[in-house]
């Protein structure tokens, strides 16, 4: 019984985060840029939006809402991901050592877009839009660059977490099989 909740969780919560890594990368952020870019671009939209610019702006602010519920969900779905991987790790083989090192991996890159690189985006996301040319000229040039590293440590962890899941059921085939031969 123990073992089956233990192994519920696990994939729970590893469906649950490569789900919304999934969905918000790929089918809220995306859409939601390219659609206030062309929003600001269409004559007489409700908003007033005028450039491409201003699109751009409020996609980042309606974003930065999302973001703030979307780090933390990672990093609570990768904590209790790697809480009962923990449970593999004493298992012979290395499958079970590779999917803990792989959740830690992925469960940091959660935790340093959580606590560094969201908030630095958020700070600069802001000065861009400074009256002063210079500043904005600054924040924007270090805004990809934080932009662009949260975007790497994204895909790096859902690739590790994607991997985490082939695994698992690799693991899980070679228990069976080992099993219905009487030697598991």
């Amino acid at each position: 019984m123990f073992p089956t909740v233990i192994k519920s969780l696990h994939l729970l919560s590893l469906a649950l985060w490569s789900g919304a890594v999934v969905f918000f990368s790929f089918f809220v952020a995306l859409p939601t840029i390219d659609s206030m870019k062309r929003l600001a671009q269409s004559t007489g939209n409700w908003l007033k939006l005028t450039t491409e610019q201003q699109g751009t702006r409020l996609a980042g602010e309606f974003l930065d809402v999302v973001f703030t519920r979307y780090f933390p969900f990672q990093c609570i779905c990768g904590l209790l991901a790697l809480v009962t991987a923990c449970w593999w790790w004493n298992t012979p083989g290395w499958l079970g050592k590779l999917r803990v090192i792989l959740i830690a991996l992925a469960c940091s890159g959660a935790a340093v877009n959580y606590f560094v690189l969201a908030p630095r985006v958020h700070d600069l996301r802001t000065q861009r839009y400074s009256e002063d040319k210079q500043v904005a000229d600054s924040a924007n040039a270090e805004f990809g660059k934080a932009h662009n590293y949260s975007l790497i440590l994204d895909m790096v962890g859902l690739l590790c977490v994607l991997i985490t899941l082939i695994l698992f059921v690799m693991v899980e085939q070679s228990t069976l099989s080992l099993s219905g031969r009487g030697l598991g």
